[in-house]
């Protein structure tokens, strides 16, 4: 979020994130504590040079526009993030963000035909929450998942460890992740997003190191298993 902007964290009411994804400009336009003040649409957004660019290359280009909502207090920020690329030439919604919301983007590539991402946000009630998805670049389908619920989150939800996160999109539009502490000798898992039709299934782990010692970047997804490399140059699989 620009400098210029303040945020603080309130106890802002918790939609799931899923909701959120495109269909999330119509929830947020029945938010109680305001309304859009800045009357900006996709429509009068260009792929050049609107917001700001978190990735750009091979003609496709990810960036943010801050916006904001009238509330009693004054004005609201909140951060609505979109893809363009040569065959998607109008900006295309891939999430819609909360007020008093902080989100990081990180790990976008291009992988096959898709845009991959790894979205961090901070600021829910429950506190936080990570997920990984993509966008398909030729159709502006978007598919994401839950890999990190937060300490608030419910039950028998994700908690794929988020301080670190590696992840590899199947031909199908599966994702598998490997997630971690981030810091030398601190645990991993390795985690399915399994693609189910419309939608991605819970993100399921399939391998714990208790140690780490897994490589990030190397993980890798096909029909039937889930490979990796340890720092030791060992090669791992799990069937999917």
């Amino acid at each position: 979020m620009p400098a210029s902007v303040k945020t603080r964290v309130i106890s802002w009411p918790s939609l799931p994130r899923a909701a959120r994804i495109v269909a999330g400009v119509t929830l947020a336009l029945g938010l109680a504590a305001g309304v859009p003040s800045d009357g900006l649409g996709a429509a009068r957004l260009s792929c050049r040079s609107s917001g700001r660019t978190v990735f750009a290359r091979h003609g496709v280009r990810a960036f943010f526009v801050t916006r904001y909502y009238r509330v009693a207090e004054g004005r609201a920020a909140y951060e609505d993030t979109y893809v363009c690329s040569p065959t998607l030439r109008r900006p295309r919604l891939i999430d819609h963000g909360q007020p008093y919301v902080v989100t990081r983007r990180y790990g976008l590539r291009i992988v096959g035909r898709r845009l991959g991402f790894v979205f961090h946000i901070e600021g829910f009630a429950n506190g936080s929450e990570t997920d990984v998805g993509w966008i398909d670049l030729r159709t502006a389908t978007v598919r994401v998942g839950l890999i990190n619920a937060g300490e608030g989150g419910d039950p028998g939800q994700p908690q794929i460890p988020d301080g670190a996160v590696g992840y590899a999109i199947a031909p199908d539009g599966s994702i598998a992740v490997i997630g971690g502490g981030g810091g030398t000798g601190s645990g991993q898992q390795v985690g399915l997003l399994a693609q189910r039709g419309p939608r991605l299934a819970k993100a399921r782990v399939v391998y714990r190191a208790l140690h780490g010692g897994l490589v990030y970047r190397s993980i890798s997804i096909d029909r039937s298993a889930i490979t990796w490399r340890t720092t030791s140059g060992q090669r791992q699989s799990v069937p999917r």
